[in-house]
């Protein structure tokens, strides 16, 4: 069996230049959108796309995470200064997954990830029934960096 293959053609009557990218298997539209962006990001900065100037985007099947990671993730992406709770969490897990979460579950992950000791990534101040959490800014800047590159999923 064959795997399916899409083919995009990106041309400019201006400038008379034609871009043919090949993408074979399953493929979401935020990877396509995402690899279309990274050429365009290219070309205007100059660079030549060529066969052997490889696409750096980063692929990232969101449906495959586990409940932890996309709770990092909701982290990492929406919470990057400032102190938090698992209501705000929860809020914009809704918002980017387009799903509920229960907020004891929000509250589980946090509590787990600010357990980790010295791993941790999370500060907690508060009491039981209301704590506010912060990233530990020292330990999470490499994430965030990676997390940027993956804008193309939040659009």
């Amino acid at each position: 069996m064959s795997r399916k293959k899409t083919k995009i053609e990106i041309s400019d009557p201006e400038t008379d230049r034609k871009i043919t990218v090949t993408l074979e298997g399953k493929i979401s539209p935020h990877f396509v959108a995402s690899v279309v962006e990274d050429i365009y990001r290219k070309l205007e900065s100059g660079f030549e796309v060529s066969a052997d100037s490889p696409v750096s985007v980063p692929y990232v099947d969101l449906d495959s995470l586990s409940m932890r990671e996309k709770v990092e993730l909701v982290l990492l992406k929406f919470f990057r200064h400032g102190w938090f709770t698992s209501n705000d969490v929860q809020e914009q897990y809704t918002i980017l997954f387009k799903a509920e979460l229960p907020l004891s579950t929000i509250s589980t992950y946090l509590s787990r990830i600010y357990e980790e000791g010295s791993q941790s990534i999370l500060e907690r101040t508060g009491t039981r029934k209301q704590y506010r959490y912060r990233l530990l800014a020292e330990k999470v800047k490499d994430r965030i960096e990676s997390i940027s590159k993956l804008d193309y999923l939040f659009t």
